[in-house]
């Protein structure tokens, strides 16, 4: 059932949130989805949009739609604005990663068993399940560090978020 409510969330273009099982909401719209990852367009509860997430299925807890909260924030969105599918394809979160790789500076990563963190990071390689990455300090701390891990260890990744791109611009 999973598969087949996405599908059709995918091709109606419904405004819907998906709760994952850390607990996290994001609201958006499908825009792909696979046998095993769905990518979302993310927006804010003011209607603005807040970047691109893609997340393994097995993660999701819930979905829901089509409640005055979802209209609100659908009548918000600047429908002038259209938002680009990026072409990435839906294998694996790994092969996910390498092609934003190509087209986004950087990305936010999510670990397992905590949706508040997250790193942001340039990825440098992958090899054999594992991912090198350069992060960016937060904010506060401008600070970069190197990290290297387990990519089973995310959950999901974001990317043309302005907070991430904003965190790019103050490292230039």
């Amino acid at each position: 059932m999973l598969l087949s409510e996405l599908k059709r969330i995918v091709e109606d273009q419904t405004l819907f949130t998906v709760v994952n099982t850390t607990g996290d909401e994001t609201t958006g719209y499908a825009l792909k989805v696979s046998e095993e990852l769905v990518m979302m367009a993310q927006y804010t509860e003011e209607g603005i949009f807040d970047g691109y997430s893609i997340f393994a299925l097995d993660q999701i807890a819930e979905f829901y739609w089509g409640d005055r909260y979802h209209e609100s924030v659908e009548r918000l969105i600047d429908k002038k604005i259209k938002c680009v599918t990026p072409d990435i394809t839906l294998d694996t979160l790994e092969s996910a990663i390498v092609e934003a790789n190509q087209s986004y500076e950087a990305m936010a990563f999510y670990e397992t068993g905590d949706s508040q963190t997250f790193d942001v990071a340039e990825v440098l390689a992958i090899q054999d399940g594992w991912i090198k990455l350069y992060c960016f300090g937060n904010k506060k701390n401008l600070s970069r560090t190197y990290r290297v891990i387990d990519i089973d260890n995310y959950i999901k990744i974001e990317f043309d978020t302005p907070y991430i791109n904003s965190v790019v611009a103050l490292h230039r």
